[in-house]
Parts: C-alpha cells; sequence; structure tokens
C-alpha cells in the first residue's frame, strides 16, 4: 500500500524564474507540482523524502521554457486488487457505502456486502446492521475491505471493494 520509491519529474520552467536563485526556485516548484499528484503507474505521492538530482535544464526549442528532470525518493500511495485494507466509512446508502484511505475513496456495493447485514435508513445515521452479532457499519466506522478493482479515473483512484469473506467487515 505505501511504497517507498524512486522517481522521475519532468519540470518545464519560465525564463522569469531563471536567476541566482534558481536552484530553490526549481525545489519550490517541484514540491507545488508532485505533492499529492496522482497518476496511474505511480499513484498518490503522499510525501517526498528527498531530492537526489536535478540535471541541468534543456530549453524546448520555439516555447522559451526549459525543463528539469528531478530525480527524487517519496512515499506513494498505491493501491492494488486483491489487497486487503482498513478503511473509514464516509458515507451510506441503500446501494452500498463508500469510505477513504486517505485520498482514495473505495465503494462497497450490497452485493459484495453480506446477506445479513440488512441497511436501515430510518435511523440516523444510516447504516447496515447484524443485529444478532451488534455490529453496525455507518460513518465513522472502521472496516476492513478486500479491494476487488482499483482504477484511475480524473487525476484520481477509484477502487471497489467488498466485505463478504473470512475476516472482514467491522
Amino acid at each position: 500500500m505505501f511504497i517507498e520509491k524512486e522517481l522521475y519529474h519532468d519540470l518545464k520552467l519560465d525564463p522569469q524564474y531563471f536567476g541566482p536563485d534558481l536552484k530553490e526556485r526549481v525545489l519550490d516548484i517541484f514540491h507545488q507540482h508532485v505533492s499529492g499528484r496522482c497518476d496511474e503507474k505511480d499513484g498518490y505521492v503522499v510525501a517526498v523524502l528527498r531530492v537526489i538530482a536535478i540535471e541541468p535544464g534543456r530549453t524546448i526549442e520555439g516555447e522559451g521554457l526549459a525543463v528539469f528532470r528531478v530525480k527524487y525518493r517519496a512515499i506513494v500511495l498505491h493501491p492494488f486488487p486483491q489487497q486487503v485494507v482498513s478503511a473509514v466509512v464516509t458515507d451510506v446508502s441503500p446501494q452500498g457505502f463508500f469510505s477513504r484511505i486517505g485520498p482514495v475513496t473505495i465503494f462497497t456495493p450490497r452485493t459484495y456486502i453480506p446477506d445479513y447485514f440488512s441497511y436501515n435508513g430510518d435511523i440516523s445515521p444510516p447504516q447496515y446492521q447484524y443485529e444478532q452479532e451488534n455490529l453496525h457499519i455507518r460513518k465513522d466506522t472502521c472496516v476492513r475491505i478486500r479491494l476487488i478493482s482499483v482504477t484511475f479515473e480524473n487525476q484520481h483512484l477509484v477502487c471497489n471493494g467488498t466485505i463478504n469473506d473470512h475476516y472482514l467487515a467491522i
């Protein structure tokens, strides 16, 4: 889930940033661009641990920009299918429930919730409940979920999960 990884980022800079403090500006803009970034291959960059190297800038012909390649180590959040995770429930509806692990949203549809959990929307907050064991899945409940799918949509990772397996749910 959380992995320390060596990554590269190509940073395009306008000539207005060129000057005696170029390295500091490259680092400032680099941190703004990279922190919290998400891509399909690497996942979410949670934290930059250190910058290893900044290659000399290359000019882009016809644009007047320079590209600096930055090599760095970072902690990334990258969930994968079949992984079991602990998440916090954020919303419950008759169709299922949403939960989160940091910036990652997980939807668990009703078909992947065990049949012995029944939806009760008449009480506040709405919840799935298993009366025999006095178990409730409602907002702010911590649940263990097996990820079924992980997709990349609109610069975010979106997951579907199940609690219909041994040692999952609450």
